[in-house]
C-alpha cells in the first residue's frame, strides 16, 4: 500500500485539555492509483474527525483534522491516554473513486475485506512546549458532535461491556426464577394429586368437607402469584434491553 501517514504512530494533544484541542493527520498517496480512506476511533464521543471518509489521488496529500473535545476537568498527569485511531485504506479504480464513498466502503467491507489495509495510531496527552497549542474558539462553538461512529471493527467501549454484563446477570436471575417456579408448580401438582386421592377414599358423610377443601385448593398460593409477576417483569426488561442495544 502506497498510503503514508504523518504522524505514523502517535497523535499528540497538548494540555490543558479543558478546552478543545486540534491536531491534524496527513495522508499521502505515493502510488499511481486513487486510494480511499476511512478513519475510526475507540472513543467516538471524545473526538471529531473531518473528513472521516475521503479519497487521496495519486501523488497527492489530504489533511485530516482531529478535534479532541474539552474535558470538564484536567486529567491527571500520570493517567495515560488509551485512545486509538484506526485508518482503513484501499486502492480503487478511477470509476470507483468518483462514486459515493460511503457506498463504496460498505461494499468493500462486506465483500472485499482482503483489499483493506489498516494502520493504527495511539494518542497521548503531552505537556505544553514553547509553541502555543492550537485553540480555535470559533470552531469550538460551531463544531457539531463527533461525526465518527463506532462499528464492528472498532474496539468495544466500556459502556457496551457494562450493558452486556448487566444483561447476562439478568438472564441468570431469570433462569433461577424459572427453576424455582417449576419447582413450585411441581409441588402444587403433587398436592392436587394427593388431595384427589384423599377425596376418593372418604365416605359420603364427608362430601361437604371435601368439596370445601377442593374449592380452597384450586387457588394459587400468594408466593406463586408474586413469582409469576416477577417472571413477566424480567422478560419485559430483557426484551427492552435487547431492543435498545
Amino acid at each position: 500500500m502506497s498510503l503514508q501517514l504523518e504522524p505514523s504512530h502517535l497523535l499528540s494533544f497538548e494540555r490543558p485539555l479543558t478546552r478543545m484541542v486540534k491536531n491534524h493527520l496527513t495522508l499521502e498517496n505515493t502510488g499511481s492509483e486513487p486510494i480511499i480512506f476511512k478513519v475510526k476511533t475507540t472513543a467516538p464521543k471524545l473526538y471529531c474527525v473531518r473528513p472521516n471518509v475521503g479519497r487521496v489521488d495519486p501523488h497527492s496529500k489530504v489533511q485530516v483534522e482531529v478535534y479532541l473535545q474539552a474535558f470538564k476537568e484536567e486529567p491527571p498527569l500520570e493517567k495515560p491516554c488509551k485512545d486509538k485511531f484506526l485508518i482503513l485504506s484501499a486502492s480503487v479504480d478511477p470509476a470507483d473513486a468518483t462514486a459515493d464513498l460511503h457506498s463504496t466502503w460498505s461494499r468493500i467491507e462486506a465483500t472485499e475485506k482482503s483489499r483493506i489495509n489498516q494502520a493504527k495510531l495511539r494518542c497521548e496527552y503531552r505537556q505544553p512546549d514553547n509553541k502555543p497549542a492550537t485553540i480555535l474558539k470559533q470552531e469550538e462553538e460551531n463544531l457539531e458532535v463527533s461525526t465518527i461512529t463506532a462499528d464492528e471493527s472498532s474496539l468495544p467501549l466500556a459502556e457496551e461491556n457494562k450493558e452486556n454484563d448487566a444483561l447476562a446477570q439478568a438472564r441468570k436471575q431469570l433462569k433461577e426464577m424459572q427453576q424455582k417456579l417449576d419447582a413450585y408448580q411441581g409441588e402444587i401438582s403433587q398436592l392436587r394429586q394427593r388431595n384427589k386421592n384423599n377425596t376418593d377414599d372418604v365416605s359420603p358423610t364427608t362430601t361437604t368437607f371435601v368439596k370445601e377443601t377442593r374449592i380452597e385448593s384450586t387457588g394459587y398460593p400468594p408466593y406463586i402469584v408474586v413469582l409469576v409477576a416477577l417472571f413477566a417483569f424480567a422478560l419485559a426488561w430483557i426484551a427492552l434491553s435487547i431492543t435498545s442495544s
